[in-house]
């Protein structure tokens, strides 16, 4: 794996790693996804749990319990200062270290007010949040004779009419039940 993500930086493309850490299975292994900021311009970005598909059966760790563990083994950590393109991550450096750790906190930060991310699935399917199962099925109107400027709009709609909030820890009939590798993500 580190040989391609050499070849990657050799080829100038910005490599991101995003894990999510599952309290019974790799919590061993933050330190290690650290270290390899150490000698690669890399971005490693821990992304709490979310309780879609199969992280339903498991328990996550919250970002502040990840910070609490980088905090307590490096010296001379600092934030970066948020730049729009980072989305709803938040990044720390370690100093002299060539990448960067970012924690991206659906479950213990709620970013929605923030958040301008849909997913388009491997079957057309416009998601306007992870955590619901509605949208817009863009196959079927590709498929049938709807006019360029009347797709625009039905998107247009779509990204405009994105919920207010994730309810990932409440009740509701309308939550996603697909795995994250069928919605894209």
């Amino acid at each position: 794996m580190l040989i391609s993500i050499d070849k990657a930086i050799s080829l100038g493309i910005k490599v991101k790693i995003n894990t999510v850490i599952v309290d019974e299975i790799n919590k061993d292994e933050i330190l290690d996804f650290v270290n390899l900021t150490k000698y690669m311009d890399i971005d490693i970005r821990f992304i709490e749990l979310m309780p879609i598909g199969e992280g339903k059966k498991h328990k996550g760790i919250k970002n502040d319990e990840i910070i609490e563990i980088i905090k307590s083994n490096f010296k001379n950590i600092h934030e970066e200062k948020r730049v729009k393109s980072s989305g709803p991550a938040f990044y720390l450096k370690i100093n002299n270290y060539k990448g960067k750790i970012g924690f991206i906190s659906p479950i213990s930060n709620c970013f929605c007010d923030q958040c301008n991310r849909i997913r388009l699935t491997s079957e057309g399917f416009l998601k306007k949040c992870l955590h619901y199962n509605y949208g817009v099925d863009l196959r079927k109107h590709l498929r049938s004779d709807i006019s360029e400027n009347e797709l625009r709009k039905i998107i247009q709609k779509t990204i405009f009419d994105k919920p207010e909030k994730h309810l990932f820890m409440d009740l509701c009939d309308d939550k996603e039940n697909k795995y994250m590798n069928s919605i894209g993500g």
